[in-house]
């Protein structure tokens, strides 16, 4: 008997040890996340910053009910995120700088469809000193640098304009700008076409809203 209890208590207590594989962080009142074992603060990175990758069959930490993950390419130091980051969900150390355009050095991108699932349906490619050396390039590769760049400079020279209130669904695409600098996150951008055929590029997290290049009107619908 003294056995067996001795086998449960030590049952019980791997089972309590796998159980606590993960960082315990607790939310502040201004909607951070604290670890106390660390000391690290994770601050949220806003509406527009995504990550590209995450790994939900392991869970990196938790607060309270709520879930967070690695993500692939980042540090967890660094960067975690929820499960669900469709409007963002990325948590940065607070001690790192806040991921703004400007800031983000994006050099290619991913052009995506949002409906009950994402769909990549076209993408700007990095120019080739961004790929390895031996990356197969054939003849239907383009540079999509200056597609990229037409983007990034819309968003932050242009004049603000008013947000347009009907949108054609159909011809919303999510540009998700890729950068070397954070290779696990995107920043997304979106392209909006209005009732009058008016294109527009929009930030959710500056909230700034600029005509589309032409260059990026051609490329999105032709």
């Amino acid at each position: 008997m003294k056995r067996s209890l001795i086998a449960i208590i030590l049952l019980l207590s791997l089972c309590l040890c796998a159980c606590d594989e993960y960082e315990v962080l607790r939310k502040t009142e201004e909607g951070n996340l604290w670890n106390r074992s660390s000391g690290i603060t994770y601050v949220s990175c806003g509406l527009s910053v995504k990550a590209y990758s995450v790994d939900t069959s392991d869970v990196y930490a938790k607060a309270g009910k709520s879930k967070y993950y690695k993500i692939q390419f980042e540090d967890p130091t660094c960067f975690i995120t929820e499960e669900d980051n469709v409007m963002g969900g990325v948590y940065r150390n607070s001690e790192l700088s806040p991921i703004t355009l400007s800031n983000f050095n994006a050099v290619s991108a991913h052009i995506y469809v949002i409906g009950t699932v994402e769909l990549i349906v076209d993408q700007f490619l990095a120019a080739k000193k961004y790929f390895d050396e031996d990356y197969p390039f054939d003849e239907n590769y383009v540079d999509g640098t200056p597609y990229t760049n037409a983007v990034v400079e819309a968003m932050l020279t242009g004049d603000n304009v008013l947000v347009p209130t009907y949108v054609d669904e159909d011809e919303t695409r999510h540009i998700r700008l890729l950068s070397p600098d954070f290779p696990g996150l995107s920043y997304t951008i979106i392209f909006m076409k209005d009732i009058n055929g008016d294109c527009y590029l929009y930030d959710r997290e500056t909230k700034v809203c600029v005509i589309a290049p032409e260059i990026i009107v051609e490329r999105m619908i032709g």
